[in-house]
């Protein structure tokens, strides 16, 4: 069974590389340790993919870059990919960053803004871990060396199990703080655990934002919704053959059928806010 799915990852990689179906991969990531974690990447592979993406031509934009293309229409550069980190794990600044500067990549970074200097302390999966956070200082370095620091709501909650004014207060909070303390402009967001419903959608928009990004699995295309966009988690990163069928764009069709056909037998949808981690 390993072998058939092996062999199926690299039809899939190849043939999508062909095809150039277009669409820009927005890349999730969380820890980049050697922990073994759901939400965690060894530093090997993860300087492995990057690699592979550079070898094969990919350009890094930030999601700013991206998310300022969309209401004009135009079509990013040819093989532009987005990289994003959830929650500012401090080994992002330690592991990744020097990854990132040899192969000129730039990033996004979701920062927590209660949880900064800190450490993953709000309500995690079990054995998932709470690793440390970045410091302001560090996050200002990243910044300085292109990443772009966003906002990961104030604490980290469910924001649809909050009142309005919680979620207000979570949105726009975390906005100013990040303004206030790197200089920056703060108007993309992250919706912790991928949850979100319309009315946090209409918060942000009244807010300032401009977009965010969501935890539902595939490529984003000209056109689509600028706060729903969709995303590939490292999760699905299990091996180089199935990282280069998520990038190429062939992967995230057939994870839909999966999920489709599994719901049609067993009357079950996955929770697609788990889709991506």
């Amino acid at each position: 069974m390993k072998r058939a799915k092996r062999a199926l990852w690299l039809v899939l990689g190849r043939l999508g590389k062909a095809l150039r179906l277009g669409g820009v991969p927005i890349l999730t990531y969380h820890s980049i340790d050697d922990s073994g974690s759901l939400i965690s990447v060894p530093p090997a592979a993860f300087a492995a993919q990057m690699e592979y993406l550079h070898r094969h031509g990919f350009r890094a934009l930030t999601l700013r870059d991206y998310v300022t293309q969309l209401p004009l229409g135009s079509l990013p550069p040819r093989q532009a990919f987005v990289l994003t980190f959830d929650d500012a794990f401090k080994n992002v600044h330690a592991v990744a960053l020097p990854i990132l500067r040899r192969l000129g990549f730039t990033a996004t970074v979701f920062a927590p803004t209660d949880h900064v200097g800190g450490s993953a302390s709000w309500a995690m999966r079990p054995g998932l871990p709470q690793l440390p956070l970045m410091t302001w200082e560090e996050l200002a370095e990243l910044q300085a060396a292109g990443f772009d620091i966003q906002s990961h709501a104030c604490s980290h909650p469910f924001l649809t199990s909050l009142t309005t004014a919680e979620a207000t207060r979570e949105i726009v909070e975390s906005k100013r703080t990040i303004e206030r303390t790197l200089g920056n402009t703060t108007d993309l967001f992250c919706f912790p655990y991928g949850d979100r419903d319309a009315a946090v959608a209409g918060i942000l928009r009244s807010s300032g934002y401009r977009g965010a990004v969501s935890l539902e699995f595939g490529l984003n295309s000209p056109g689509g919704d600028p706060f729903r966009l969709r995303r590939l988690g490292s999760a699905h990163f299990s091996s180089p053959a199935k990282f280069e069928a998520c990038v190429w764009g062939l992967y995230a069709p057939l994870l839909r059928v999966h999920l489709g056909l599994r719901a049609a037998l067993f009357g079950k949808r996955p929770d697609p806010r788990h889709e991506t981690i």
